[in-house]
């Protein structure tokens, strides 16, 4: 699935910023990172028919 957003301009160098933080080299993989960790944290990821789902590490 392929997904993209508009964010305000001024986010941008804030992204770009974050992502090097992180220390991700592409700025897809960081996004990938952040819905994954997002996921995760509700509940709606790791776990598939009550048994543990492996989840791709990347980075």
């Amino acid at each position: 699935m392929r997904l993209w957003a508009d964010v305000p301009e001024r986010w941008k160098p804030l992204i770009k910023k974050a992502r090097d933080i992180e220390g991700w080299d592409s700025l897809s993989a960081y996004i990938r990172e952040l819905i994954k960790k997002d996921l995760a944290s509700k509940g709606l990821l790791g776990v598939k028919n009550g048994e543990g789902e492996a989840v791709l590490q990347e980075g």
